[in-house]
This record gives structure tokens, sequence and C-alpha cells, in this order.
């Protein structure tokens, strides 16, 4: 898929950076709510799999989100 077909990048997006728990779950589900569609996170900040159930459970299709993460150097 070329970055032409995936439009343009969202103007806001929500970081996770710090965000544990029911916390980011919670941030999240309030984001997508909201209209949020560019969701950040990273290896690092260690909420990933939180992150990546909401993002399962929220009915949207994978083409509507813009999706950033970062990788620990080892992998």
């Amino acid at each position: 898929m070329s970055i032409e077909m995936l439009g343009p990048v969202p103007k806001f997006g929500l970081g996770t950076f710090r965000l544990k728990d029911q916390v980011v779950t919670d941030s999240v589900r309030m984001a997508l709510a909201a209209g949020y569609r560019a969701i950040d996170m990273a290896q690092g900040y260690g909420n990933e799999a939180e992150i990546g159930k909401v993002l399962g459970e929220s009915g949207l299709v994978r083409d509507a989100l813009f999706i950033t993460t970062k990788i620990m150097p080892p992998n």
C-alpha cells in the first residue's frame, strides 16, 4: 500500500507515553469516541497490548486508523 492510498495524516492524535493499565484503556476509548484516528505508541511505553485490545474492540476498520509506534533498538 502506498502512502498516497492512506490519505492525509490526521491533524490531531493521541500520545500514550506514560499511560498504563486502565488509564491507557480509557484514554484510547475516549479518544476514539471523540473522533481521534491517530494513535502514537511505543514498545518502550509498555502499553501496546492494551492499546491493541481497545483498537480491536473499537469496531473501526484498520484503514480508518493512523497508528505509529517505535520499536526498541534490539528489535
